[in-house]
């Protein structure tokens, strides 16, 4: 883990991937659009089903295939000329040959906005075979998650599943500080652990993002050595941060959840039957309960 990332001045907007993608994430996805096209990157047969019989026919059926890709994208994506696009080895011809397609399109995709990318992988997926489409957002979606991309494909489009209203709220409870410094650090451990490309561990940024509403709790209520249990149940009788009985219920719940034997804190846990979307939603529902928290005890001060 660098410096920057274990003393938590890692950005959420980075950690998450929210209004940005970064190589690694760019990279990967553009390596799915070489899979699923190989006509266009020097491996035809792959996506006619290997070398068979009829080899001249075949190469003629590959040269079509790779005229209609590229036809499409120049006129549909790209709003290019088509004779733009130069001849040697892709069947189109014509009087200009000023591009070369592939590294046209690699060029773009690799230096446009993080928007742009995302408006291209959508684009790609109406013009991949209709078999192939299910199989191409179920790996989009792979990449997507294991980059910590705040998007994924839901039906045929890429929606955010990160919101910028729950981006502001993890800010600000990364923001805590003075007495409520040890609320903020369980907060960026748990995004370290959550942002962790190579290995990330979401069972245990769930556990620190519950470890940081035990610490809020704790200093509001000023019962340090005690659990976060009979931490709320001050709070609900606690002029200061008044906590009504139903949410204090609900959050000890929640609690009970990532402190069971089931569930994420035991060692024994199969961490893959935890996944990001659980990580992030004990992250957000916790940073928005500690904001809650910290407002209602500003005002009352």
């Amino acid at each position: 883990m660098r410096f920057s990332e274990r003393i938590g001045k890692r950005e959420v907007k980075s950690a998450i991937q929210i209004n940005s993608m970064d190589d690694d994430l760019r990279n990967c996805l553009w390596n799915l659009f070489t899979i699923y096209f190989p006509e266009l990157f020097g491996n035809p047969f792959a996506a006619l089903g290997g070398y068979q019989r009829g080899q001249a026919a075949r190469m003629e059926q590959i040269e079509l295939r790779k005229k209609e890709i590229l036809s499409n994208l120049w006129h549909g994506y790209f709003k290019k000329p088509i004779d733009e696009i130069s001849s040697p080895g892709y069947g189109l011809g014509g009087m200009c040959t000023q591009i070369e397609p592939i590294k046209f399109m690699r060029e773009h995709f690799m230096n446009c906005e993080w928007f742009e990318a995302y408006d291209f992988l959508e684009y790609i997926l109406q013009i991949i075979q209709s078999k192939n489409r299910a199989k191409f957002i179920e790996d989009c979606n792979q990449v997507l998650e294991k980059e910590g991309s705040g998007y994924k494909f839901i039906d045929d489009k890429i929606m955010d599943v990160t919101s910028k209203e729950e981006i502001r709220e993890i800010e600000d409870a990364l923001a805590c500080e003075d007495i409520y410094t040890p609320v903020s650090r369980h907060m960026k451990t748990a995004i370290e652990l959550y942002s962790d490309r190579k290995q990330p561990n979401y069972p245990n940024a769930a556990k620190e993002a519950m470890s940081a509403v035990e610490a809020m709790c704790k200093i509001i209520s000023n019962k340090n050595n005690c659990t976060l249990t009979d931490a709320m149940r001050a709070l609900e009788k606690n002029d200061r941060a008044e906590l009504h009985g139903a949410l204090k219920e609900a959050y000890i719940k929640l609690y009970a959840y990532a402190s069971d034997a089931e569930g994420i804190r035991h060692a024994n846990l199969d961490e893959g039957n935890f996944k990001q979307e659980d990580a992030r939603y004990f992250i957000v529902v916790c940073s928005a309960f500690i904001n809650y928290l910290k407002e209602k005890r500003n005002k009352s001060s």
